[in-house]
């Protein structure tokens, strides 16, 4: 912890870093289309599914070759692998597209540029046919690949190839177009989207016939339920109106209500996927909890003579307790907080003291000793250096060691000084008597060697 506050801005640099690092990460493998598992944030598991092909051209599998529906890009391709002489291509869907594919589901490949940069176009199939499910194989009598013009070519027999000739020699000499065969091919170009559109509106007419046939037929059973059910029908705009005077009435609550609705939607699928391995888990733990509930019963019955032997002493015993001991709880609350906040010094005092305790009773290895076999030693001869005593008490055992200048500058100072005087007093003797050498003057030698010392206490 002291150290954390001591450099928590750093450990916090290096958090946010790490974060970004991560987003930065997670955005660059997004846009090289990686699949993220479900239990990633915007991670989804994809449902893979397979296609039999006659030829595998130009499929290179983690090259963002994708998969589309109308259009739409809703997967990519994953694998690709011969298979008895078939090219056997794996692709997986996002769920949601995935939940569209039937068993009569089609796929084509074709290409998105001039370098054959492939993509398989998918028919999901009929809603009326069955659901594929994961793992689902489009045989190839459903597939069709790409077909190349030598492909093309090549299934021409050899009059047709030559009246093939034939026709674009003439188109590029300008025969039978006065010299505007550009003019020509750019019309014909340009009929392109007409004719596309002219599709289009021919199959809304289509469609719009059959829907006009439907609605009329379902008006006619209408009107005739509408005849037999009068009195029902008045009764049901009846009430249709008092219910949308009410939500008219309640405009603002239902506004409220359908801003939140996306939100609820998103928690309550969150919730229900979260709780799928809770689901898949229950019955198994519903099973094994069966003997504990058939046992529950007899236990509770069980139980019934000591909760009534025991509820007397609640009620006049515990409960009176509680109530004279709530005042004194309350005195003790202000305790219990300054308590509270010198626990921390107290802990950290404690556990240095049990350091210092733990280096006290260290023995360290080899024939070095610890603290505690020295503490015995001092200990031991602890008694013998206070052995003696006089009527003053107890004597000090000691040594003092002087050197001849130490005498001579003591001689000195004992003017001034009360202890160097009774230290000249001790010892001055032992420059007189010869202790200390004598220069050529008869003075004592100021540079000689200590050659005596003294005790005292």
């Amino acid at each position: 912890m002291r150290a954390l506050r001591q450099h928590g801005r750093w450990v916090a640099v290096i958090a946010l870093n790490v974060v970004l690092a991560a987003a930065v990460a997670v955005f660059i493998l997004g846009k090289q289309r990686v699949a993220f598992p479900a239990w990633l944030p915007g991670g989804e598991d994809r449902v893979t599914f397979n296609a039999v092909f006659s030829t595998g051209q130009s499929l290179t599998p983690g090259q963002g070759q994708t998969v589309t529906i109308a259009g739409i890009d809703v997967g990519d391709i994953t694998d690709v692998a011969v298979q008895d002489g078939r090219a056997r291509v794996g692709f997986r869907l996002r769920p949601r597209y995935a939940a569209m594919v039937r068993r009569d589901a089609s796929a084509l490949l074709r290409p998105k540029t001039g370098l054959n940069d492939m993509v398989l176009e998918l028919d999901p199939g009929t809603p009326g046919s069955p659901r594929a499910g994961e793992g689902f194989t489009i045989a190839e009598s459903r597939t069709t690949p790409n077909v190349n013009p030598d492909e093309l070519l090549a299934s021409l027999d050899v009059d047709t190839r030559s009246a093939l000739q034939l026709l674009l020699q003439a188109t590029r000499a300008g025969v039978g177009s006065d010299d505007r065969a550009r003019d020509l091919a750019a019309a014909l170009r340009a009929t392109g989207p007409v004719t596309r559109n002219l599709r289009r509106v021919g199959e809304a007419l289509d469609d719009r016939a059959a829907n006009t046939r439907r609605a009329v037929r379902s008006l006619r059973l209408i009107s005739d339920e509408l005849g037999r059910g009068r009195t029902d029908v008045v009764r049901a705009v009846e009430t249709t109106d008092s219910v949308v005077g009410t939500i008219a009435g309640r405009s603002a609550e239902l506004r409220a209500a359908l801003r939140g609705l996306p939100g609820t939607l998103r928690t309550t699928r969150a919730a229900l996927v979260d709780t799928a391995g809770l689901a898949a888990e229950l019955p198994a733990a519903t099973t094994a909890l069966a003997p504990v509930a058939e046992s529950l019963a007899p236990a509770l019955r069980s139980t019934r003579p000591f909760l009534r032997a025991t509820t007397p002493v609640i009620d006049d015993q515990l409960l009176p307790l509680t109530r004279q001991t709530l005042p004194t709880v309350r005195r003790l609350r202000a305790a219990v907080g300054a308590t509270n906040d010198v626990a921390p010094d107290a802990t950290a005092t404690l556990r240095e003291l049990n350091r210092a305790g733990n280096m006290l009773a260290y023995d360290p290895p080899g024939d070095e000793q610890g603290y505690l076999f020295w503490t015995q030693w001092l200990s031991h001869l602890a008694p013998w250096i206070f052995n003696t005593q006089d009527a003053n008490g107890p004597i000090r055992r000691g040594q003092l060691l002087f050197t001849c200048d130490t005498l001579k500058d003591v001689a000195g100072v004992g003017a001034v000084n009360p202890v160097a005087g009774l230290l000249q007093g001790v010892f001055g003797g032992l420059s007189r008597a010869g202790s200390c050498p004598v220069g050529p003057g008869g003075a004592t030698d100021a540079t000689s060697t200590p050659r005596s010392g003294g005790g005292g206490r």
